[in-house]
């Protein structure tokens, strides 16, 4: 299998390093997704660290396609394997300098990971918008909520996933994808998508050439912000939309219980014929784009069919994150997701890495990377497939410093104070672990140990919570960095 991992990344501008990263010590060996949580205080650079390396392998891909693509600092290096070789990048001044196990090579002969795909919840993201219609043959796809670089709109979430089912459903694996994430929110294997027209009348009355002619040419004028879309509609696009209307009016004379709507199923444990589907959709979707029909209603079904739009937050997000993942997401791919504790409960906040390796457990060749501040995506990390860093901001002296830690634990199954304490060094007055380690050090101190090596990683671990300068913790840090001064001089 030709595993992607990233191993390490070092950037550095002007005089200032700004990130020294290792990101996996894991060999190439995997049997699942290799996941990387990022965690931090807020402000110290996980969504930033996030959408620099999007950046950097998306001004790679564009390089190798002959693309003109500008890095935003002075100086890079990154590691990474793929196909079992190991890739060193230098990027110096824009200039990009290649090794593939040590040896120099061309970037035309560079093996890059298939898929760059960038995936948030939040309307302020700090990922690089591009949407579908501009992709081309791009390996990078944002699978966020901007609409536009400073717009979001509910609908923009349905057209993304109904794109994604339509064009996706007849993919084995894309269906039992999706069948899984309904299963977890507890909705029913069936959705619907319901079309109405903007005029009741257009699948009633026969259309023409010149009716859509006229349309299309009053939408240019008027610079609607699809006209894009619409001005590549050829002569035979419009007369096979015109075949389409009115086939359907047809159907609807011999139709009793006649219905202007116009409706997808989507039965998730039949066996639907995709083709016929993509086809009514594609003439669907140009009815949109022309504003004879409305956006289409994502309907699901719980205890009874409700519409996306009254779905809770936290299911729009896995809905619309997990699915568009699911269509996306290719073999030997890089896949950086920020914040995806966004609006979910505790529970699937608990839950979040397990789906997450159970509905992508067929690839096993990517490599995710995830910004969180939740602990609770913690508990649910396997050692043998992941990793956590850890970055830190010190102000010193000489100004602000920021540290990556790669840490060396398996949390699986942690509790969450164990988690908040030994993680993300916070500390509350009942947490367990936290009361422990200040016996421990009494301890040492009231014995007279000589175990000085224990005792000053226990005053690094207390000394790097933030301590309040009337808290008794600090008064015990002090008599402890004492003890150890005498002990060590006594040794002399």
């Amino acid at each position: 299998m030709d595993n992607f991992t990233l191993k390490y990344l070092f950037i550095k501008h002007k005089t200032k390093t700004l990130f020294d990263v290792n990101f996996s010590e894991e060999n190439d060996n995997r049997t699942e997704p290799l996941t990387t949580i990022v965690i931090g205080e807020n402000g110290s650079g996980k969504s930033h660290l996030l959408t620099v390396i999007s950046e950097i392998f998306r001004g790679l891909n564009n390089l190798k396609r002959k693309k003109e693509s500008k890095f935003r600092y002075d100086y890079y290096r990154l590691s990474y394997q793929l196909n079992n070789s190991t890739f060193d990048l230098e990027i110096f001044k824009n200039q990009v300098k290649f090794k593939q196990d040590k040896v120099p090579i061309d970037l035309s002969n560079v093996l890059l990971p298939n898929n760059i795909l960038a995936v948030s919840f939040m309307i302020n993201d700090k990922f690089t918008f591009s949407s579908p219609d501009q992709n081309n043959d791009d390996a990078y796809s944002y699978i966020g909520v901007r609409r536009t670089s400073n717009a979001t709109w509910t609908t923009t979430l349905v057209k993304k996933i109904t794109n994604s089912l339509i064009l996706n459903l007849h993919d084995h694996e894309f269906s039992r994808k999706v069948l899984e994430i309904l299963r977890f929110l507890n909705f029913e294997p069936e959705i619907r998508l319901n079309f109405v027209p903007v005029n009741k009348t257009l699948f009633l009355r026969k259309t023409s050439n010149n009716y859509l002619n006229a349309k299309v040419n009053a939408l240019k004028k008027k610079n609607y912000f699809r006209s894009d879309a619409i001005s590549k509609y050829s002569q035979e696009s419009i007369s096979n939309l015109v075949k389409f209307i009115n086939t359907q009016v047809k159907l609807n004379k011999n139709d009793t219980d006649v219905s202007s709507n116009m409706i997808i199923n989507i039965d998730l444990k039949g066996d639907s014929n995709w083709t016929d589907q993509e086809e009514k959709f594609t003439y669907l979707n140009m009815l949109v784009e022309l504003q004879l029909l409305k956006s289409p209603e994502l309907l699901l079904l719980k205890f009874d069919e409700f519409d996306f739009e009254y779905a809770s937050s936290g299911e729009k997000h896995l809905l619309f994150t997990l699915i568009n993942l699911a269509a996306e997401i290719r073999q030997s791919s890089i896949i950086f997701i920020d914040e995806p504790e966004l609006s979910l409960h505790p529970n699937w906040q608990m839950k979040y890495i397990s789906i997450l390796k159970r509905l992508f457990n067929d690839y096993a060749s990517c490599h995710f990377l995830i910004a969180t501040h939740s602990h609770y995506l913690i508990s649910d990390l396997k050692q043998d497939s992941s990793s956590i860093v850890h970055i830190t901001i010190e102000n010193l002296e000489k100004g602000l410093i920021r540290e990556a830690k790669l840490l060396d634990m398996d949390t699986y199954a942690w509790s969450a104070e164990n988690i908040l304490y030994n993680i993300f060094g916070v500390r509350t007055t009942r947490n367990y672990y936290f009361e422990q380690d200040l016996r421990k050090l009494i301890s040492f101190i009231e014995t007279e140990s000589k175990d000085i090596e224990s005792i000053e990683k226990l005053l690094k671990k207390l000394e790097s919570l933030q301590i309040d300068a009337a808290d008794p913790l600090k008064t015990l840090i002090t008599e402890g960095k004492e003890y150890v001064e005498n002990v060590s001089a006594n040794k002399r």
